[in-house]
């Protein structure tokens, strides 16, 4: 193990790396995309759409752009999230 990336008590769905290695992000059961720096460990930012639990990430092939799969069960809808 290189490093690990503590979620608390979320379950961990999805988790992508950025196209250039240096960020990984992961998605759970409370909706926001945490970021961290697989160099340092240290966390980044935290990508919070508001849309529910975020089952899926996916960089897009010229690693500008990822999506995430969101479902709120208490609002009744999906989404997908473009940042």
């Amino acid at each position: 193990v290189l490093h690990t990336f503590d979620l608390g008590r979320d379950m961990c769905f999805a988790v992508q790396f950025s196209a250039d290695g240096g960020t990984v992000f992961a998605a759970g059961m409370d909706g926001p995309i945490r970021t961290w720096d697989t160099k340092t460990s240290k966390a980044g930012a935290t990508l919070d759409a508001k849309a529910g639990r975020c089952f899926g990430l996916v960089l897009s092939p010229d690693g500008k752009r990822l999506a995430s799969g969101h479902d709120d069960p208490d609002g009744g809808k999906s989404s997908v999230q473009l940042w």
